[in-house]
């Protein structure tokens, strides 16, 4: 079992959130961390972990939360025979078949090991889509999770099979649509996202005022407040019971989540809010640690980075309808700038790619431990 440093997630063809994968390194402080945080991860679906021999000799510290995780197999290192055991424990299996290698198993013994798991992931970087349909009509009812998907048209390559999940970037990538116009509503939402960042001292009052100069926005957001996917033991009537109940920072995460399920974002756009969330997490902690003079700007210098990819509208159409501080303005579109220079740092890091982690340890003065706490932080801060 491996220590958390990063989180990918999968959705759906709805482009709904569906699951989390959650990223390790060999070591045994995971179960722990796992335990204590796991329902911090927002939204609140399962979270994929791997097994390994060391996890499954511990399955009793796990047991308790068997129904908020699946277990990934992704080697031959523990048997079919204790698989099978760990199913028959209730734990749910799910298998990663794609450049790792089960040598050790025989084509009888991988054909069962795939009817015990619930999932079968595979790379599209190493399996096409013809492959894909051929291990569908072989193993029919299965879900299978198509990793690595890099381009909105890879995604669509896709559209017309069943039984799918993805995990991929690609929708962080803005899909321009010339003469998209960003809506009154939204760039209410916008002024209130930079209230809530940018200004310190910002009254509940002042907020409240500003978000009824929407009312259709209010009636909207307060449905999706008291949706299933909240789970708050009242009804919420008004902005400011839900700035009382929820504080500050939460009602900006809640705000963006709402965006990402309006008319005014893209068909990926809740997904976009969650990645925007992980980015602006990322960009305040390693501000924080490498004493950045602008600090105080960069957890919403991250979050409208991915403004563009929300709306599909040029990144400058957002800044001139906004009123946001220079610095933030300089981060944005100057890569050389000092929170330009750390948004390129942190859009390396939320790969949570191993090799770009430790090209950022080499280029600065943090540590690949330091680096691993600022990930493990940014995917587990509990917004919700």
């Amino acid at each position: 079992m491996g220590k958390i440093i990063g989180r990918k997630i999968i959705f759906n063809k709805k482009r709904e959130i569906v699951s989390n994968k959650l990223m390790q390194e060999n070591n045994k402080l995971a179960l722990d961390y796992v335990n204590k945080n796991i329902e911090n991860l927002s939204p609140k679906v399962p979270a994929y972990i791997t097994l390994n021999r060391y996890l499954f000799s511990n399955l009793d510290t796990i047991e308790n939360i068997k129904d908020k995780i699946m277990l990934e197999v992704i080697s031959d290192e523990i048997t079919l025979k204790d698989l099978m055991k760990v199913k028959d424990r209730g734990f749910i299996l799910t298998l990663k078949f794609n450049d790792t290698k089960f040598d050790k198993y025989s084509d009888d013994d991988l054909d069962m090991l795939i009817n015990i798991c619930k999932e079968v992931h595979l790379s599209s970087k190493f399996f096409d889509i013809e492959d894909i349909k051929s291990i569908q009509s072989e193993f029919k009812n299965k879900t299978i999770c198509i990793e690595d998907i890099s381009t909105l048209e890879n995604f669509y390559e896709y559209d017309k099979l069943e039984n799918l999940i993805f995990e991929g970037m690609f929708f962080i990538k803005p899909e321009i649509i010339p003469g998209k116009r960003i809506t009154s509503n939204t760039l209410n939402v916008i002024e209130v996202i930079k209230m809530l960042n940018q200004d310190e001292f910002v009254s509940n009052f002042k907020l409240e005022m500003k978000l009824k100069e929407s009312p259709d926005l209010i009636f909207n957001l307060l449905k999706f407040i008291n949706s299933a996917e909240f789970s708050f033991r009242k009804k919420i009537t008004s902005i400011s019971q839900v700035i009382a109940l929820i504080g500050v920072r939460r009602l900006d995460h809640i705000i963006r989540l709402f965006i990402g399920t309006s008319q005014d974002s893209n068909k990926f756009g809740m997904l976009v809010s969650e990645k925007a969330t992980i980015r602006g997490n990322i960009m305040e902690l390693l501000a924080k640690k490498l004493d950045n003079k602008n600090r105080e700007y960069a957890y919403i210098t991250g979050i409208f980075s991915l403004m563009d990819s929300l709306f599909n509208v040029p990144i400058e159409n957002i800044i001139n309808s906004t009123n946001l501080h220079e610095n933030i303005v300089n981060g944005l579109l100057d890569k050389t700038s000092d929170l330009g220079k750390l948004l390129l740092i942190t859009k390396k890091l939320e790969t949570f790619n191993e090799k770009d982690i430790n090209e950022v340890s080499l280029k600065t003065s943090l540590s690949l431990i330091e680096i691993k706490y600022i990930l493990n932080k940014a995917v587990f801060i509990n917004v919700i």
